[in-house]
């Protein structure tokens, strides 16, 4: 399987996705400046996944912390969670409404700038990550494979 990073990872939605990952059994790697969340969580996560995960005390703005953490822990893939908008300052506008009939789902991401950048390429693509989640793409959105619906 795959080792992610999760930035904002000892958050709520970081450390659940870190949960979740790690009993597909992907590898996980928190980084987290601890501005909206706390240090227990990394002791109840040790608890709920059974063994310790690996954390880095770090600020998506930190670019050369970011790039070592990213060769130190040989990362695949790197899940963002609320970082854009503390590192730029700009507003991501978004609104939750229930999907439509016919809705594709999709993800736009350049990982141009993470080579560009911190010189560092992804080894998994998204649809690789869907993949190994049981998760595929198709013209109506992202559907569970049969094997894994219940």
């Amino acid at each position: 399987m795959s080792r992610l990073l999760i930035t904002g990872g000892v958050g709520y939605i970081g450390s659940h996705s870190a949960v979740v990952l790690s009993e597909i059994g992907h590898e996980v790697v928190l980084y987290d400046n601890f501005s909206n969340s706390s240090h227990c969580i990394l002791e109840n996560l040790a608890l709920i996944v059974g063994r310790h995960i690996p954390f880095v005390k770090g600020d998506v703005r930190d670019t050369e912390l970011l790039a070592s953490t990213l060769a130190s822990h040989s990362i695949d893939a790197v899940f963002i969670l609320l970082g854009f908008e503390k590192a730029t300052g700009r507003e991501v506008p978004y609104k939750i409404v229930a999907r439509r009939a016919g809705d594709v789902a999709a993800c736009y991401a350049d990982p141009k700038k993470a080579s560009e950048r911190l010189n560092w390429t992804a080894r998994r693509c998204l649809d690789d990550m869907c993949a190994a989640c049981g998760v595929s793409n198709s013209r109506t959105g992202l559907a569970l494979h049969n094997d894994q619906q219940n």
